[in-house]
């Protein structure tokens, strides 16, 4: 393995070519430890240690100046002591100078090339480590004041580690500041704790792809509970009006829902990315996959399929 070492703005820069198998299965040991650290965090924060912390990085990086340090208990407390808007947390200008869940690699890096006799030159990632003990993350705002962020209470994330629950919010912090997710997508509060009352003309009517999927799958309470795709079909009275298989995405389908002029079709298709089950809707005079398929791809002949 070759590693190219400097120093840059106060910081060890690390390059790394030509690793062996063996060299990239080490350095995955150490991202997994990395990785589980930052999906179980501590839970105690340890606000004072990590001022100090954040200080002697200050003067590591020749950050000079009237800085302001503050503990926040999550990014809407953030905003709100910042911008006075609670309901835009990324709306907050700055900076991102720590943040366990997304520098959970460079720690793994810097452990990695350490184990292999390399010895960093600026103190900058050891300090990282010991930053990872106290708080979830540090925020450096344009008005010169340092945010330290509280780890969050609850974190839940489905097996490919997406933000993810079927119970309630896929992360909360301190102040009970939550939001809800289904597979990475954000959804609202009510389709995880009151799935009952998502209605056949909601999903009918629904514009995004995603958002109507997770709608099906939530529907009736969700699959776990009797509901899901299977309710769905059998509530809305749904007819199968073609079936084949594609190269790519499987088997799918030509799927009619509704009479007359609330007649609504979709091609049933998986996506071979993630096997997740997508409706897509379709001219109601659609008869086979394949036009489906066509009409989905923007063929101006198939799109003038339509109801007459």
């Amino acid at each position: 393995m070759k590693i190219e070492h400097e120093v840059k703005n106060g910081m060890d820069d690390i390059k790394m070519s030509d690793m062996t198998d063996q060299e990239i299965a080490e350095l995955s040991t150490f991202i997994i430890k990395w990785r589980d650290r930052a999906l179980h965090p501590p839970t105690e924060n340890k606000f004072e240690e990590a001022e100090k912390i954040i200080r002697e990085l200050c003067k590591v990086v020749k950050l000079e100046g009237n800085l302001k340090i503050v503990e926040c208990q999550s990014p809407k407390h953030l905003a709100t002591i910042h911008s006075k808007d609670s309901e835009n947390p990324s709306k907050v200008q700055g900076t991102t100078l720590f943040n366990l869940m997304t520098d959970c690699v460079t720690l793994a890096v810097k452990e990695f090339v350490q184990s292999k006799g390399v010895e960093l030159k600026s103190p900058v990632f050891d300090l990282f480590g010991k930053l990872a003990d106290c708080v979830c993350a540090a925020y450096l705002t344009d008005d010169n004041t340092f945010y330290l962020m509280a780890f969050p209470t609850v974190l839940r994330f489905d097996d490919r580690i997406r933000f993810h629950s079927e119970t309630g919010p896929a992360f909360l912090f301190p102040d009970g500041y939550g939001e809800y997710y289904h597979h990475g997508f954000k959804i609202d509060k009510r389709l995880v704790t009151e799935p009952e009352s998502i209605t056949l003309e909601e999903i009918r009517s629904e514009t995004n792809a995603e958002l109507k999927r997770i709608k099906i799958d939530r529907y009736g309470g969700g699959t776990n509970k009797g509901g899901g795709v299977a309710k769905y079909l059998r509530d809305s009275k749904a007819k199968v009006i073609d079936v084949d298989t594609h190269t790519h995405n499987g088997t799918r389908a030509v799927i009619s829902i509704g009479e007359g002029r609330d007649e609504q079709r979709y091609l049933n298709v998986a996506d071979p990315s993630s096997a997740r089950i997508y409706y897509m809707e379709i001219p109601p005079a659609t008869m086979t996959c394949q036009e489906a398929d066509v009409w989905l791809a923007g063929d101006m002949q198939v799109a003038q399929v339509g109801r007459t």
